[in-house]
């Protein structure tokens, strides 16, 4: 049987696990944000322009930080 304890130590164990997985998210999501703006302006022929493979690159990141946010707001157990 868990002590109060134990509990305490699972769930901030299991909260590190969480925050983990919400900094990945929110890494892949920057840099698919920066790549995509960034490409549009760097190269030989940089159109200067956000053309659409790259507003969707960019969407795909903005999704994977609400992603990043759901995981922290439904996942994180309390810690009392």
């Amino acid at each position: 049987m868990p002590t109060g304890s134990d509990r305490k130590f699972a769930a901030k164990r299991f909260n590190e696990h969480v925050k983990a997985l919400w900094g990945i998210a929110n890494g892949l999501a920057l840099a698919l944000i920066v790549a995509a703006v960034v490409t549009a302006y760097i190269g030989k022929d940089a159109p200067q322009e956000m053309d659409a493979d790259r507003i969707q690159w960019a969407c795909i990141g903005v999704l994977l930080h609400v992603v990043g946010h759901v995981i922290i707001a439904l996942f994180m157990q309390k810690e009392d």
